[in-house]
């Protein structure tokens, strides 16, 4: 069954393959290209997928700091307060 998460933001795969390290399609120049226009979901925990659902079709399981603050800073990928645990934290209070 699809896990859809809780909040997750199409990107174009172009745009996330700035990151190094982040998976190049293995394949001919021309379907690469092709491959840039792609989209690709980051979601609330920075896991990339080729859907919305969390658990299917995963690109990449981007972790660390270098991960969260290219999302952060060069996306401007920033997760509504009420999927966060400081979001929920927060609201409880």
């Amino acid at each position: 069954m699809a896990d859809i998460g809780k909040y997750c933001k199409a990107y174009y795969a172009n745009d996330l393959r700035k990151f190094p390290g982040f998976p190049r399609p293995a394949v001919d120049e021309a379907t690469a290209n092709a491959a840039d226009d792609a989209v690709l979901f980051v979601h609330e925990d920075l896991l990339v997928t080729a859907g919305i659902a969390r658990n299917e079709e995963i690109v990449f399981r981007g972790s660390g700091a270098d991960w969260e603050k290219f999302c952060r800073e060069e996306l401007g990928f920033e997760p509504p307060a009420w999927c966060t645990q400081e979001g929920v934290a927060a609201a409880q209070q």
